[in-house]
């Protein structure tokens, strides 16, 4: 009825999640059958589900307590507490679960983290005082850091003023780690908060005695000057106290010589016998002394040990005694003395600090174990509940194997601890001693249970406590164990398996047989698919001969069960007992067809597999199959199989190929390269022509090929395929540029790929292809041709002249004759006026020509492009090199004496004008023959001028620019004045320039000989008489 009754309750809560009596309802239900899981689900749904996120926090945080205390799901209760500080970071009792399982967590710095967070939530300064107390304590027990506890009960104690025990615990850590500083600063903090005089005074003074003993500051005039200050306030606040009296004697002893010192400090003490503490203080003087001034530690011991004769107490003189016996490492000396202090001392906790050092000093000096137990033991005599000499004293008796006086030890500090999970910890500890070192089962097994005694809950108790009675073969104990652990338990995997123990134990141990039975049928509703406990079932059955009770049984269960996967195999179970056991194939037929029904059960599918191969139901058959090779329990390989038969039947029974061939393609989903999926694919899809569904077959086989061989063999099939088939060319791309990355050599591939770039119209592929084809291409004729069609695609269809003319340097550099070659190079060039290159190719075109005329015409385009460029020299050497081939050809002549003349080379002009002289006509020589002259005049070849001027006037007497020439020469060159007026003189007789011709006649008189001045004389006189009268 509770079942129907919380079915029916969710049913509401699923139609309408703010339903309160619903809720309500099933948290009373859940609550009185302690069923926590069920409970805590309860509230985190309807905290998901509720419209009003209001409630959210504390929906959320029920659940979080319940899986913490009750079903120690620690992870879970974080998960719930997550959720409530998503919407509250600052929840209050959800930080403080946090904190608690951060505590059982041993997460220590977590647990600081969230008291800090607290202490920023509370405006209550006692609580934030006791929340840094917390911290302190957490820092300094567990994580073993004095200076952040230090400053934690600093702060505590700056909050609460009267928190003096946290005040004495931060001056007590502050000493330790040597916090100085810190030190004063609590003082000075606690002398704010007080008003009795008497406790400034004392204050007052520890301040001073800080200063002066323990800061550097304190050893210079100043600082002694600032600490005497300290001392004389104090004694204004309270005249008696005698600490600060000494305090201000010991400065002013400071400054005294300390011979005379000495002296006088012994005389007051002989006047001193009637006052103890004087004499005391006075004898500790000298002894303090000796040790700082003197260097003579022996001295100062023997008036430390007066000192304290007459007053035991001295604080001073005792702790410089142990000082020095520590620095002599007298530690036999110290040991005595510390013994004696205890035994003298009055009050407990003073016998109990003495001995404390005692232990100290065995432990880290002497190194004396057994002295060290003796003592720890001494102290636990007298204060049973010291807990730092319990810890000492337990974890010696560890590290020595004496585990049944460490366990002693554990007694005590359980009968003292007050926390419940410090006494847990401390129960699993002693267990775990008794169990292990001692083996002592029956003892471990009494801490199990006085932790359940603490905790009912606890389910590490529980599951510690299952082995132990099992060894100890106390069954009854044992059952009860298990009993008390499925409360804890809600998976129910699990509960099925505590409820086969418990069978198994009533029916191996006990021989009971009915509570065996009872137990494993509890286990079956539980987990109806355990094959292992449905064995043991029948095994009882099957004693009892009567199957048709364990169908029943079966069916009852049935009933019960609400997970598919349950329902199924109980059915199952009632179709295998029917079919094995009773013989009725029919009824287990419909059985198991009702276990599908409810999920896809493997075994199930097993059995009418069986069933349906026997009676040749192959569309059934298949039916089941294609279902059985989606089932996730399955291995690939078990999957494979079934899908394998399902395609072997749909192709030999049911005469459906596409149902073959989807099953083959299942199996390819799980192994790529499976070749029997793979050929039998290949051939489906050729029967049936389904050529791109075969274009995937032979996909997958380059995919994943067996080796090189069937890898180049299945691209080339499919390349055509592709092509022949499917048309498409942009496909086969690919695969024959495989085929080339294999062997780039292969002309029959490169080829083809040819083929397809040219009818895809991708030159730019085309022509990478196609030189790789001249690449592997041995005979220079056929490399040509392919190179020559390169170029000829490079230019027409890619519009890439630079490429077809390095293309066709290519070609020529193969054979360097073929001057078609070079006649297409010289048109791209001439069309992308590249000079550089046309000169290149003009040069090799007049190296291959024997014709001189075609030589000469190409070296005339040379020089033109040198003229261009204005490359002068270049183009000179051009003409020269026509000049060589054709000597008098006037256009190179010509062409050169520029060049000469633009160069200031009238030599190389006079040169070439005397060649061209040697090339024209009489008519074009005169022309010639003057600036020869003229060049001869201007290089000071008089001779050679006056002659070629000479030849001028024989063919033009009248050449008035050769007469002025020779005029000139004979003014101004008078060396050669004589042979050009010789020259002009019959030009003169014609002309009958009478006055220029007599000139000519005195010139030459002077260097005729004596005959011939006669005759010349004998002109003159006639001249001058018939013409210049």
């Amino acid at each position: 009825m509770a079942e129907e009754e919380i079915l029916n309750y969710l049913r509401i809560l699923e139609a309408v999640p703010s339903n309160v009596p619903a809720f309500e309802a099933l948290k009373q239900i859940y609550t009185e059958a302690e069923r926590w899981e069920e409970l805590a689900k309860l509230y985190e749904d309807r905290a998901e589900r509720l419209p009003d996120q209001s409630q959210v926090p504390a929906l959320y945080l029920q659940a979080a307590v319940l899986r913490y205390h009750r079903l120690k799901d620690i992870a879970g209760a974080k998960q719930a507490i997550s959720k409530v500080l998503e919407s509250q970071p600052n929840h209050k009792q959800a930080l403080g679960l946090w904190r608690q399982i951060a505590m059982a967590e041993e997460d220590y710095a977590m647990a600081i983290k969230i008291l800090r967070q607290e202490t920023q939530l509370t405006d209550d300064v006692q609580e934030k005082a006791s929340r840094f107390v917390e911290i302190a304590k957490l820092f300094e027990t567990h994580l073993d850091n004095d200076d952040h506890a230090a400053v934690a009960y600093h702060q505590a104690f700056l909050l609460s003023p009267t928190a003096l025990e946290a005040m004495d615990n931060a001056l007590r850590l502050y000493k330790k780690v040597g916090e100085w500083q810190r030190v004063i600063a609590v003082l000075r903090a606690r002398l704010e908060s007080v008003n009795d005089a008497t406790e400034k005074a004392r204050l007052l003074y520890q301040i001073g005695d800080i200063f002066l003993r323990q800061l550097d500051e304190g050893r210079t005039p100043e600082g002694q000057e600032k600490a005497s200050q300290l001392f004389k306030e104090a004694l204004e606040l309270d005249p008696e106290q005698e600490d600060a009296k000494e305090a201000l004697e010991e400065l002013q002893y400071e400054l005294e010589d300390w011979s005379s010192l000495l002296k006088r400090l012994k005389k007051e003490i002989r006047k001193s016998s009637d006052t103890p503490d004087r004499a005391a203080f006075l004898n500790y003087k000298i002894a303090e002394g000796y040790y700082r001034r003197e260097g003579k530690p022996a001295y100062a011991i023997r008036y430390c040990k007066q000192a304290l004769e007459l007053k035991g107490t001295h604080t001073k003189s005792l702790d410089l005694i142990q000082k020095l016996y520590a620095e002599l490492g007298k530690w036999e000396a110290l040991a005595d003395f510390l013994t004696d202090r205890s035994e003298k001392a009055d009050d407990v906790e003073s016998k109990v600090m003495w001995l404390k050092k005692l232990t100290e000093l065995h432990k880290d000096h002497t190194q004396e174990r057994d002295r060290e137990i003796e003592t720890l033991e001494r102290i636990i005599d007298i204060q049973p509940n010291e807990m730092e000499t319990l810890l000492r004293l337990e974890s010696i008796y560890r590290e020595d194997s004496r585990f049944s006086k460490a366990l002693g030890v554990m007694e005590k500090r359980l009968a003292i601890a007050s926390e419940d999970s410090e006494k847990k910890s401390l129960l699993y500890n002693m267990a775990e001693i008794a169990h292990r070192e001692l083996e002592r089962r029956e003892q471990a097994a009494q801490y199990y249970e006085d932790i359940l005694s603490i905790d009912e809950d606890d389910v590490d108790a529980i599951d510690a406590l299952l082995p132990l009675y099992e060894k100890e073969g106390d069954w009854e104990k044992l059952i009860g164990g298990h009993e008390r652990r499925l409360a804890h338990t809600s998976d129910k995997i699990e509960r099925a398996q505590i409820h086969t123990r418990i069978g198994d134990i009533y029916g191996n141990q006990l021989s009971l047989s009915k509570e065996a039975f009872d137990a494993y049928t509890q286990a079956l509703r539980e987990n109806p698919q355990d094959n292992e406990l449905t064995e043991k079932l029948e095994s009882l059955a099957r004693q009892i001969g009567n199957w048709q009770e364990m169908i029943e049984l079966y069916r009852s269960t049935l009933d019960l069960a609400e997970d598919p996967g349950d329902q199924a195999a109980l059915h199952f179970r009632i179709g295998d007992t029917y079919e094995r056991e009773i013989g009725n194939v029919e009824l287990a037929r419909r059985s198991y067809e009702e276990a599908l029904e409810f999920a896809p059960h493997l075994e199930t599918m097993n059995a009418l597999q069986r069933i349906y191969r026997q009676s040749e139901e192959w569309i059934e058959l298949a039916e089941l199959l294609k279902e059985k090779s989606k089932a996730e329990a399955l291995e690939k390989e078990e999957r494979i199989t079934v899908l394998q038969e399902l395609a072997r039947i749909q192709e030999s029974h049911i005469d459906d190929p596409d149902g073959a061939a989807e099953a083959y393609e299942t199996i390819l989903e799980f192994e790529e390269a499976h070749q029997h999926s793979l050929e039998s694919l290949e051939r489906i899809y050729k029967q049936t022509e389904n050529w791109e569904s075969l274009r995937g077959v032979y996909q997958r086989r380059i995919d994943n090929p067996t080796s090189e061989g069937e890898l180049k063999s299945t691209l080339h099939i499919l390349g055509s395929l592709l092509i022949e088939k499917l048309e498409a060319l942009d496909g086969a791309v690919p695969i024959y540029q495989r085929l080339r990355v294999l062997d780039e050599h292969d002309n029959l591939v490169l080829t083809r790929l040819e083929e397809l770039f040219r009818q895809l119209e991708r030159w730019e592929e085309w022509v990478e292809t196609a030189r790789g084809r001249a690449d592997s291409i041995r005979r220079p004729e056929q490399r040509k041709e392919v190179l020559f069609e390169i170029a000829v695609v490079q230019e027409q269809n890619l519009e890439d002249a630079e490429g077809a003319s390095r293309t066709l340097r290519e070609i020529h550099n193969i054979d360097a004759t073929d001057t078609k070659v070079l006649d297409e190079l010289e048109r791209l060039l001439i069309a992308a006026e590249d000079v550089a290159g046309l000169l290149e190719i003009l040069r090799k075109k007049v190296d291959l020509s024997e014709s001189s005329v075609e030589k000469k015409e190409l070296l005339f385009r040379m020089a033109e492009l040198f003229r261009q460029t204005r490359e002068e020299d270049e183009m000179a050497a051009v003409y020269r090199e026509v000049l060589r081939i054709d000597e008098s050809d006037l256009k190179a002549l010509r062409a050169l004496q520029g060049y000469h003349q633009l160069q200031g080379d009238h030599e190389a002009v006079l040169e070439l004008l005397l060649r061209e002289r040697d090339a024209v006509t009489d008519e074009e020589k005169v022309g010639l023959s003057q600036r020869i002259a003229q060049l001869e005049t201007a290089l000071g070849r008089y001779r050679e001028a006056i002659s070629e001027y000479q030849s001028i006037l024989q063919i033009d007497p009248e050449d008035e620019l050769a007469r002025e020439a020779l005029e000139n020469i004979a003014k101004e060159q008078e060396s050669w004045n004589v042979e050009a007026l010789t020259v002009l003189e019959p030009i003169y007789r014609n002309a009958q320039d009478w006055e220029n011709l007599v000139l000519a006649l005195e010139a030459r008189f002077e260097v005729v000989e004596p005959r011939v001045r006669v005759e010349l004389a004998r002109e003159l006189e006639e001249i001058y008489r018939l013409r210049l009268s």
